[in-house]
């Protein structure tokens, strides 16, 4: 897919944060319409496809923040503390 985007949004999606994609009609969006390899406008009205403009994977921290993620989720599957002697 070509790069339809201006100077101006490319500043804009270097700043982004998580993932997102760009509509030509309108803007950013982190949820496209996902059909096959191919990502769509959510807009109910249009069928542009939208461009990946900024990934996760490239956000600073990425590695730490997954880690912490996974750490604080895996917490939830631990088996409950015995009951203390009284």
């Amino acid at each position: 897919m070509d790069d339809f985007r201006n100077e101006d949004q490319r500043k804009q999606d270097r700043k982004l944060m998580g993932t997102w994609w760009r509509c030509p009609e309108h803007g950013t969006t982190d949820m496209p319409i996902l059909l096959s390899s191919v990502a769509y406008c959510p807009m109910e009205s249009c069928v542009s496809q939208v461009k990946l403009v900024h990934s996760a994977i490239n956000d600073p921290n990425a590695n730490a923040q997954a880690r912490s993620v996974w750490r604080k989720s895996s917490d939830m599957f631990l088996p409950p503390a015995p009951p203390e002697a009284e």
